[in-house]
């Protein structure tokens, strides 16, 4: 059961990849040695409002261009611009140092323009930072007619890069020259729509990108710009609906692609996920974001080697804006990599320091690395700067709750509900609070009253089970963890705690739907699957559990646990010798595994392949010298041939036994054997009653006792 606790019923992805954890900032050059340009804003030299679209369109234009370049790096300047705006104008030197030093970029590019006679007029500023280029300032003039904006765009782009000694391939200049719009409206309200964006004002910029989707259904980049904001806001399914589209524009790219499936990873189920990163993982492969999706599903899954690879390559191709640290982060604490979550976390605040978001997440870190001193710390800090940001409130509490001073927890979760009586997780959380005091009615009101709000009933009558659970009340939890069932859609958590009463019932089917219910919402948990084996089997249904269990060796074919219970079905199935492929194709792969050369051997054995079985025990023998396991299995394999193969030699089984009753002093069975064959095979009395005794000596059971005293009396 999952324990009464400081817990939040959301869709576990979303919570990891969204609601908890910042965006991570390593600005070094350790991960991708490539130049990388910075893009402001354009200035209007003779400032028009019906003008303004083109200071936004043209860095953007020149990023989706220098995005499709491999041998560079690019930020996104929307990003950038919200963050840090200082030396945009590129009019002052010393703030253009401070900045280059902060971002660490090699290449500015900014400028000025002006439209007359339907002629744009562009003066381009390029600084150059980097080697003997070093502060390197040169201009560039270009004009072109305004509707040909994307080709100034082009030859913009061929300027600069020429200018700082960057070689082009032929692949570039056409993925350069591609278009990615066909409706001139539509792109010149779609950079309102980006200008909208820089500054902040998000339902201007829905506004636009909206109508730009409008008069071009065909523009991908429009489509993922508004999908974007509609997953800002919290308007899912409008943003999966755009995302889901991306797919079928006339003018998607890779970048367009990546964006879609980075929502898909962190919105849809893990298997559906996991399918649409994969339909598109060629294409995926080829993009730093695209890599980004690939380490985001196989974290999903709890792949977490593969991902941190994925992200590592994703690193070396250069971000264009720091998703890929925020999902690294994010999967060192999901990995249990605190200290270094730490360490980005602060290097975060080195870069935005008066963003409280990451001050909230540093505190989580430390909290989860156990240092609740100084996650109290720094949420204290926040907290004097935003006395009334609720998320920081939470995050404090829990880290007040951690430290069991309780009363400080509830007062502070109290004042999130006085703020907003809406956030169901202060009314859940409270009542945990209630509960660890020692208030259990309390608790059990705070629950009640906490079921009465939508949004947090589901949680709020799972809490309560788990309260009846813990009392002991088995009937009373599962009446509860059913109301929390049904107070909205499936959600694990309840799911896995209802299996388990329905366990605790001995109501084993029921426990089964469950648990089938859990895996369908979760399907990459083999923890799940492997409860439903056991239950099945538990419940006689061999054939069942035979199938599960082959389905997680499908799955994952070195989980120890399920080769042994797999292999204890199939004999159980009467067919054994199916058993052997699983344990030898995981011993390739670890082949010092004792336990499972053990299991192997033990499975010839009790196919009845004996000189099989002999020489697979003495490899173990050879590797553990110690093994009673090997000696006892040569013996009992011999003892056998004897026995049920007619085989006559005596001796040499007669020496493996007394080998085997040396390395297993506590085991009756090499003596009893022995003595079964001075007894019935050598004819010698009076060894045969010396094993047997030795037998009877180390035994304590009754029923084995009696089987060797018939024996003692056989041979007298």
């Amino acid at each position: 059961m999952n324990a009464i606790g400081w817990q939040f019923l959301y869709p576990m992805r979303r919570f990891l990849l969204k609601a908890w954890f910042v965006i991570v900032i390593m600005l070094t050059h350790s991960f991708a040695d490539s130049p990388r340009f910075m893009l402001f804003p354009f200035i209007d030299e003779r400032p028009q409002i019906f003008n303004n679209w083109v200071r936004y369109a043209l860095p953007e234009l020149c990023f989706v261009k220098l995005h499709q370049v491999q041998s560079v790096d690019v930020w996104d300047p929307r990003v950038l611009f919200q963050i840090d705006s200082s030396a945009y104008m590129m009019d002052n030197d010393s703030v253009l140092i401070r900045h280059q030093k902060r971002w660490k970029w090699d290449i500015a590019v900014g400028g000025s323009f002006q439209i007359q006679n339907d002629t744009l007029y562009v003066q381009a500023k390029v600084l150059s930072a980097t080697g003997s280029q070093s502060n390197m300032k040169t201009e560039q003039r270009l004009s072109y007619p305004v509707e040909h904006i994307e080709t100034l765009a082009n030859q913009l782009v061929y300027k600069v890069v020429s200018m700082v000694n960057i070689s082009l391939t032929k692949a570039d200049s056409v993925l350069i020259e591609r278009k990615f719009f066909n409706s001139q409206d539509a792109f010149r309200t779609c950079a309102q729509g980006l200008g909208f964006e820089m500054h902040g004002l998000f339902d201007d910029a829905v506004t636009a990108y909206s109508r730009s989707v409008e008069l071009d259904p065909e523009c991908a980049y429009a489509l993922v710009n508004l999908s974007n904001l509609y997953e800002r806001n919290g308007n899912f399914d409008s943003a999966m609906k755009g995302f889901s589209g991306v797919a079928e524009s006339k003018y998607k790219d890779e970048l367009t692609i990546a964006r879609a499936a980075n929502f898909m990873v962190d919105n849809l189920v893990p298997l559906q996920a996991v399918r649409y990163v994969d339909n598109f993982k060629a294409t995926l492969e080829k993009t730093a974001a695209g890599k980004l999706a690939i380490g985001k599903r196989y974290i999903v899954q709890g792949e977490y080697e593969r991902g941190f690879a994925a992200l590592t390559q994703a690193l070396a191709m250069g971000q264009s804006d720091l998703g890929i640290q925020f999902t690294l982060g994010n999967a060192y604490l999901l990995a249990g990599e605190f200290k270094k979550a730490i360490d980005v976390f602060n290097e975060l605040i080195k870069y935005h320091p008066d963003n409280l978001r990451y001050y909230s997440s540093l505190g989580a870190a430390y909290r989860n690395s156990g240092s609740l001193m100084e996650s109290s710390m720094i949420l204290e800090s926040a907290l004097k700067n935003d006395p009334l940001n609720t998320t920081i409130l939470i995050d404090l509490a829990h880290t007040y709750f951690d430290l069991k001073w309780f009363e400080r927890a509830r007062q502070l979760l109290q004042k999130v509900i006085d703020i907003d009586p809406e956030i169901d997780v202060a009314h859940v959380n409270l009542g945990v609070v209630y509960w660890f005091e020692g208030k259990r009615d309390d608790a059990r009101k705070s629950f009640e009253r906490a079921s009465l709000v939508p949004v947090s009933k589901r949680a709020s009558w799972n809490n309560l089970g788990n309260i009846f659970s813990i009392e002991g009340n088995n009937r009373k939890a599962i009446r509860a963890y059913n109301k929390a069932d049904k107070s909205g859609t499936k959600n694990v958590v309840v799911q896995h705690n209802l299996a388990i009463a329905y366990f605790k019932a001995g109501k084993y089917n029921k426990a089964i739907e469950r648990y089938n219910e859990l895996l369908r919402l979760a399907p990459e948990r083999l923890d799940v699957r492997l409860q439903i084996a056991q239950l099945t089997e538990k419940t006689g249904r061999y054939d069942e559990a035979e199938t599960h269990y082959r389905k997680m060796l499908e799955i994952y074919p070195y989980h120890r646990e399920a080769i042994y219970q797999y292999v204890r079905v199939l004999e159980k199935n009467k067919r054994i010798n199916e058993a052997v492929k699983p344990v030898e194709y995981y011993l390739e792969n670890y082949p010092t595994d004792k336990d499972m050369m053990i299991q192997l051997c033990d499975v010839y054995y009790k196919m009845g392949w004996y000189e099989v079985a002999i020489m697979k025990y003495n490899f173990i023998i050879r590797d553990f010298p110690d093994a009673a396991d090997g000696y006892l299995g040569v013996a009992k394999c011999m003892y056998d041939m004897i026995k049920l193969k007619n085989a006559s030699n005596y001796d040499d089984a007669i020496y493996a036994l007394k080998q085997a009753s040396e390395h297993a002093p506590d085991n009756y069975l090499p003596d009893m054997m022995a003595g079964d064959i001075y007894s019935e095979y050598k004819k010698y009395s009076e060894l045969a009653a010396e094993h047997y005794n030795k037998a009877m000596s180390r035994t304590t059971d009754d029923k084995i006792k009696k089987m060797i005293r018939l024996k003692m009396t056989n041979v007298r």
